[in-house]
């Protein structure tokens, strides 16, 4: 009789041990991004240049909401290894920080991403997918956006051509390679120039 439940505290505590040793992707990703976002301190530089350039514009988010927003974006930059005011730039020419920013196109958010890339790059990184509502949400619509010029930063191999492709899709612009045509340069112009100024 003493047997038998022991081996059933015996299973028990097993079954608890292996379901802490297994973390699901999603919650993985979640403690990654928390872990990046702890390491960078409220004091950086690179944080109160963030909330500096965030607090000049007519965001729609409360101070609190921008403190919290302010790390994840330099964590997030840094991580993907892509500048600062490269992300600013990309924030002010898509939506002049506007966290409800709507487009004609359908793009959403800060960095104005199409629900159906947002939600590509979503399960491709692990990142929770609501439905487009999520490209309100300042700290998932950042994060998608950083991730998706990453992936066109690597596909492409060229900052104004990542640049084209974020604007007119990517699709268009291997398209457009493809046929020898020459590509649009005014966006990433425009970015470059932003980014510098």
């Amino acid at each position: 009789m003493e047997s038998r439940y022991s081996s059933q505290v015996l299973g028990i505590l097993l079954v608890g041990v292996l379901s802490l040793s297994f973390v699901p992707p999603l919650a993985r990703d979640r403690a990654e991004a928390t872990r990046r976002t702890e390491l960078v301190r409220h004091d950086d530089p690179e944080v109160a240049d963030v909330m500096e350039f965030l607090d000049e514009r007519k965001t729609g988010l409360s101070d609190s909401e921008i403190a919290e927003l302010a790390p994840l974006i330099v964590a997030e930059t840094r991580a993907a290894e892509i500048s600062l005011d490269l992300v600013l730039a990309l924030i002010h020419i898509e939506s002049s920080g506007n966290n409800y920013a709507h487009s004609t196109s359908g793009a959403l958010g800060l960095m104005q991403l199409r629900p159906s890339t947002a939600r590509a790059v979503a399960l491709d990184t692990g990142i929770e997918w609501d439905g487009p509502s999520t490209l309100f949400d300042p700290a998932r619509n950042v994060t998608l956006g950083i991730r998706y010029l990453a992936q066109l930063i690597e596909r492409f191999g060229d900052l104004p051509t990542a640049l084209a492709a974020y604007n007119w899709g990517p699709t268009r612009i291997a398209d457009w390679l493809r046929r020898g045509q020459n590509l649009p340069t005014s966006y990433s112009d425009r970015v470059l120039a932003t980014r510098t100024s």
